[in-house]
């Protein structure tokens, strides 16, 4: 199913809900506070590097509409900013095949859109499942006064093009559209306030990372996807 029909279908129930209850409609705003941190996959055999990443701190603001039927579920749409990212904690070689052994902070913004089902379990608990459509604003990065604590036999480097390597391992410019999976509790504290916690892994490869020995001959491809788990808290107008 395409990106733009499962909007269209999710705009659908939504637009047919609030002709149906016109009550169980709620605005308001979010704040969320939490980790982030890169998680990279199809790391080749023999690589002995314990943690690709670091978590970062992240946050996010988001507006808040949601619907709630007079059953055990409601859907909320919730479009905002968050920030995502990663300290790495490899070698990788820059653009002149330099090592680079210190930790490089990743950092990226993102303008995001969660689509969510929302299912009740009594008055006060709910649990959010549904996916999250973001686009990529901007990505930086920057080496840090910390020492990778590796063995220094492999290291890693970002092609672009036509074989050019680049200064740090950064998303590729290309690649700014993002579907993640979104799973959350919450907790209503009363009729203007909610908290929760919330889990989210992007589905999109970032980059693509290729490793090599210390003599340059090629052990492996990796890809990178965004995660975060979040404390939110949602303030209702």
């Amino acid at each position: 199913m395409s990106f733009k029909k499962l909007v269209s279908i999710f705009v659908l129930a939504i637009i047919a809900c609030t002709t149906t209850n016109a009550q169980s409609i709620e605005y308001g705003f979010e704040l969320g506070l939490g980790e982030s941190a890169i998680h990279m996959s199809d790391v080749p055999q023999g690589i002995l590097y314990t943690r690709m990443y670091n978590p970062i701190p992240i946050y996010s603001i988001n507006g808040l509409v949601s619907y709630k039927s007079n059953s055990f579920w409601g859907l909320s749409v919730e479009p905002g900013i968050i920030q995502k990212g990663g300290v790495q904690l490899y070698d990788s070689r820059n653009s002149k095949l330099q090592l680079i052994r210190n930790n490089v902070f990743v950092v990226e913004h993102y303008i995001q859109l969660p689509i969510l089902y929302n299912i009740y379990w009594g008055k006060r608990v709910y649990f959010s499942v549904g996916p999250e459509v973001a686009y990529r604003l901007s990505e930086s990065a920057g080496t840090t006064n910390t020492v990778n604590n590796t063995h220094y036999s492999v290291s890693a480097y970002k092609t672009l093009g036509n074989s050019v390597i680049a200064d740090y391992i950064l998303p590729d410019a290309e690649r700014r559209l993002e579907i993640s999976g979104v799973l959350g509790v919450n907790f209503c504290v009363n009729r203007k306030f909610d908290m929760g916690l919330r889990y989210s892994y992007g589905f999109n490869n970032l980059v693509d990372v290729t490793w090599v020995d210390e003599m340059g001959f090629l052990l492996g491809h990796s890809s990178t996807h965004n995660q975060y788990l979040q404390f939110l808290m949602k303030f209702k107008i």
